[in-house]
């Protein structure tokens, strides 16, 4: 992607998409002192309110192209299958030096529609912080969000040394840890690591909607390890619905691996294998000891 490489502090951040991920870049950028102004975009009257009221955007309006006008830091955090019409109506007016990432689950197709409406007007990294919480809306936004929290970078061969190097301070100076990934390689990884765990909590919990509407409030019946399992599924259904979408191939190939090992299960439970259930078990133990620090 060519482009002219930023540099310098960032006098006007626009953030497109004001909800918890962009309040939160906000918020943070705006603590650490990246940024001097924020315009905020997004389609609701209440969020924009709510990111005035909080602090989160100095301006606010309904129109991407007006938002990024003056931006030296364009900040894209709206659902995946938004991102070809904000890129489109953003392009005419970025600023030739601008800056451009967003937060987007999804990499490969982000990436090419950024090739194709931004590459010559301005630099884009793809960007995806590896934070967030079942809350939504800039109500929720915080600026300690991604504190020790990977944030997956994807650059490509085109990218400009200095944009990537710019972005990594960033990421850097937000307290998050960067970490850089080619945008189909991210796509595969967090179709296992972050889509199907969201997927598996949401048919649980349709499945357990279901067994309730037969048998009663199961709510007495239900503790900490349910909800320590479901809780991602209380994210927003209109992002989620565009993240399985968009990384559908992936995920697919995710679920065949996740329902192999569910049939692993069923075998030693039909089988009576103690030591086989024992030891699939434990495997799981071992894996989920090796992700705590």
């Amino acid at each position: 992607m060519k482009g002219t490489d930023p540099g310098g502090d960032f006098r006007r951040l626009a953030v497109i998409g004001v909800g918890l991920i962009g309040g939160s870049f906000a918020l943070a950028a705006r603590q650490r002192g990246l940024v001097g102004s924020v315009v905020a975009c997004a389609r609701s009257p209440e969020t924009l309110a709510v990111a005035l009221d909080r602090g989160i955007a100095d301006e606010v309006t309904h129109d991407p192209a007006e938002a990024v006008a003056e931006a030296d830091l364009v900040y894209v955090a709206a659902p995946v299958r938004a991102t070809e019409t904000l890129f489109s109506a953003m392009a005419p007016a970025l600023r030739p030096e601008a800056l451009v990432t967003d937060a987007g689950s999804t990499k490969a197709a982000v990436v090419a529609l950024a090739d194709r409406y931004l590459a010559q007007r301005c630099v884009f990294v793809g960007g995806h912080p590896m934070a967030g919480s079942d809350l939504a809306g800039p109500a929720a936004a915080r600026a300690d969000l991604f504190q020790h929290k990977t944030y997956i970078l994807t650059p490509t061969a085109d990218t400009p040394v200095a944009a990537l190097a710019r972005m990594r301070d960033i990421v850097t100076a937000i307290d998050g840890v960067a970490v850089l990934a080619e945008p189909e390689q991210h796509d595969r990884l967090v179709a296992a690591t972050s889509h199907l765990p969201h997927l598996v909590a949401a048919a649980l919990c349709g499945a357990l909607g279901d067994l309730a509407a037969r048998t009663g409030d199961i709510r007495p019946f239900t503790g900490a390890g349910l909800r320590d399992a479901t809780r991602i599924a209380k994210g927003p259904p209109e992002v989620w619905r565009d993240i399985l979408l968009d990384n559908r191939d992936n995920l697919k190939t995710a679920l065949r691996l996740f329902s192999d090992e569910i049939l692993h299960y069923i075998e030693a439970m039909e089988a009576q294998d103690a030591e086989g259930l024992e030891g699939l078990l434990d495997k799981a133990r071992g894996f989920r000891r090796s992700l705590d620090p």
